[in-house]
């Protein structure tokens, strides 16, 4: 496809921090060709499709670093469970499910995605398979990953951690047909990582198996780091050493990992993962509810690079990016500690970075990928508009975003999304979930 989008304000988010309040670009094919003052670009191009963005302005699409589209199911309940959520509702929830269960909530959370301005999002799960055709079919970018343990996830609500070598053989396997089968689709949109649940699930032989796959495939490594209190305690039982002390003994650190979390760290392990380049995914609003701050703040000092996920139960990166800036300055009692072009940039370039996309996806410049959104500027929660990275992060919300682009296609334009019928994948949501929480209350209630 190739398009002209003019009369917009062009909020590039390059590393020069350049503004157009008047701009275009134009897309030719699935990349950006070309960028700059709008009269210039008219001129330029006269013979290209337009596309008016007046009253908007024109960003890059939002990476989201960290999320599990099928926990759309636990939305409304888990949020008020707190920490607990995670192995007495999510993990017996995700036993009950089918295939078609996790294809139908997995469509849900690609929707509100891409309602929401994401464009890339990182997607780690269990039964992955089922999950990502759902998420190709909505068209936008993705990082997946099957999440692999070698401890028994149904046992550990009971108290019990049972390691068995052969559920992680079984579920390396998986990921290792995921990438085989995925890795590359889409024109590349589509992309794969290894998936290792967390510290307190995965044994010093698996994270080896994984490490060394990793590296011989050039592939990325998601993980769960420092979640929860329980985890910090399990390992420290286990290992005699914290979270990060134990994936630095296992040599498992690295610009290669994104670490997801990362809330309950001393000193010494904030110091590893910056020196070791390690990425973070700040899910700020979910440990926000869960009643949990990570020190982002010491991780960006300590050299860590810092993106932003909604991890579960919800999608919009807008509430993501408004509380990672509000715990951000209460943590450290400083308002100059995080300011709009800080956790926009989280959102943006610093996610492509730690994706290893940087320079494809990220900002808005001249041979990227074209992946673009349009917010609609004329809310009367944006009027009077005088710094708009003030704006979009202080008063923005997930519904003033107008169109998405993904790899040069229109996935949404005036609010329409146009891969999935969403009158259709709103029905089908909730009588899935409803039909998994009857039985959910049945079997383990």
């Amino acid at each position: 496809m190739d398009l002209l989008i003019h009369g917009g304000m062009i909020v590039t988010m390059n590393p020069e921090g350049k503004i157009w309040k008047e701009g275009a670009l134009v897309i030719k094919g699935d990349r950006i060709q070309d960028i700059g003052p709008q009269d210039d670009i008219l001129k330029s191009h006269p013979d290209i499709r337009r596309m008016d963005s007046s009253g908007k302005a024109v960003l890059p699409g939002l990476v989201n670093l960290h999320t599990h589209t099928v926990l759309t199911v636990l939305r409304g309940v888990a949020e008020d469970a707190g920490i607990k959520s995670i192995y007495e509702q999510m993990m017996p929830m995700t036993d009950l499910m089918t295939p078609e269960d996790r294809y139908n909530m997995a469509l849900l959370g690609c929707l509100e995605a891409v309602k929401s301005g994401s464009t890339t999002i990182v997607e780690n799960f269990s039964h992955m398979a089922d999950i990502v055709p759902a998420v190709d079919r909505s068209g936008l970018r993705a990082v997946v990953s099957e999440m692999v343990n070698d401890a028994d996830l149904l046992e550990i609500r009971k108290g019990n951690y049972r390691f068995d070598t052969k559920i992680g053989e079984s579920l390396l396997k998986k990921n290792v047909d995921l990438i085989a089968k995925w890795h590359g689709r889409g024109n590349g949109r589509i992309r794969c990582h290894f998936g290792p649940h967390a510290p307190d699930t995965c044994s010093p032989w698996l994270l080896k198996e994984i490490k060394t796959l990793a590296e011989k495939m050039d592939l990325g490594i998601t993980i769960h780091i420092a979640q929860s209190p329980g985890e910090v305690e399990q390992v420290v039982r286990r290992e005699g050493k914290r979270p990060v002390e134990y994936l630095e003994a296992a040599d498992f650190l690295g610009p290669r990992v994104i670490g997801g979390h990362c809330v309950h760290l001393d000193q010494k392990e904030i110091d590893l993962l910056g020196r070791t380049r390690t990425h973070v995914s700040h899910n700020a609003a979910i440990n926000a509810r869960r009643g949990f701050i990570a020190p982002i703040r010491a991780l960006k000092d300590a050299g860590a690079n810092i993106g932003v996920g909604s991890d579960n139960m919800s999608e919009d990166m807008f509430e993501v990016m408004r509380i990672a800036l509000m715990v951000g300055r209460i943590k450290t009692g400083n308002y100059e500690a995080f300011m709009p072009q800080d956790v926009m940039e989280m959102a943006t370039r610093n996610g492509a970075k730690a994706l290893g996309l940087g320079k494809e996806i990220g900002s808005l410049e001249k041979g990227k990928k074209a992946d673009v959104i349009l917010m609609d500027l004329k809310k009367p929660h944006l009027v009077p508009l005088m710094n708009v990275m003030g704006n979009i992060v202080h008063t923005g919300l997930s519904s003033d975003v107008d169109a998405v682009i993904v790899d040069g296609q229109i996935l949404m334009e005036g609010r329409e999304v146009k891969t999935l019928n969403e009158e259709e994948v709103l029905i089908r949501a909730q009588k899935t979930t409803e039909r998994l929480w009857e039985e959910f209350f049945r079997k383990y209630r």
